[in-house]
């Protein structure tokens, strides 16, 4: 199930981003969307990092988002697989939106994310 129902209408912006180079500001606009309803699930921060956060990607470029998690809320509303369960439907969604493989770095302690250096340079919404 989608995290915005809309998703499941075809709108004129989905239709023409099939046509139009993807560009770091269409995937932060979407992740800005979707933050309120991740909030809900416990998911504090979600942002973008990799060739798109860096103004390198190509045609070949997957999307590596980060999100950053309040372990107790997000565990104790999606207990166990039901969490990865969770984390893969956004990864499909966000894949669905853009037509592009995306990873999903995800985090439950912020200095933990702070230190890592595979998101380094990520931009947050």
């Amino acid at each position: 199930m989608d995290i915005l129902e809309q998703e499941n209408k075809p709108t004129l912006s989905t239709q023409a981003s099939k046509n139009l180079p993807l560009t770091k500001k269409d995937i932060l606009k979407y992740l800005s969307e979707l933050k309120p309803h991740l909030q809900k699930d416990g998911i504090k921060e979600i942002g973008l990092f990799g060739s798109y956060a860096k103004d390198y990607a190509d045609e070949n470029s997957d999307i590596d988002i980060v999100i950053l998690a309040d372990k107790k809320e997000f565990l104790e509303r999606l207990n166990g697989f039901k969490a990865l369960d969770y984390l893969n439907n956004l990864r499909k969604q966000i894949s669905k939106r853009f037509h592009k493989s995306v990873d999903i770095c995800d985090f439950y302690s912020e200095q933990k994310m702070k230190e890592n250096k595979i998101v380094k340079g990520a931009i947050y919404v």
